[in-house]
């Protein structure tokens, strides 16, 4: 009985032990792939010449993000323009933001992105078949009424 014993713990700590490590590198592979996506998109959208075209365009937004940038947009185009940037919340902005506190759930995931003197930006991601998408930026937000 004691020969089987150091068998039976080495079996039960297999249980234990094995199924928690591939979980573990999979959600730090999904916060990289989400910091990544949020990276990527400030420095596509703080490049750009013309900021609405790029939300129109841009593959790393679900349709509902950019139908709310959309309609933030044509609001403020019936009322004179924008008075500030829906996505940075002012008129100037940072050249560059960085993607911290990354959060993320099965298909879904927030983040902030940051940059010295200037308002933190909240963003949502969700997961769309294999691929993450931004579902909200800054004061995109689809599930808000605009």
């Amino acid at each position: 009985m004691f020969r089987s014993f150091p068998a039976l713990l080495l079996a039960l700590l297999s249980f234990v032990v094995l199924p928690t490590t591939p979980a573990s590198a999979a959600g730090a592979d999904e916060s990289a792939a989400v910091k990544k996506l949020g990276q990527t998109f400030f420095k596509e959208y703080l490049a750009s010449k013309d900021p609405s075209a790029y939300m129109e365009k841009s593959p790393l937004l679900t349709p509902d993000a950019r139908h709310a940038y959309l309609t933030i947009k044509k609001k403020a185009d019936k009322d004179g323009g924008l008075d500030s940037d829906p996505v940075t919340g002012g008129q100037d902005h940072p050249k560059s933001y960085q993607i911290v506190d990354v959060s993320v759930q099965t298909d879904k995931a927030m983040a902030v992105a940051e940059a010295k003197g200037f308002t933190s930006i909240f963003i949502r991601f969700v997961k769309e078949k294999n691929d993450w998408k931004i579902n909200s930026v800054g004061g995109v937000n689809p599930e808000k009424k605009h």
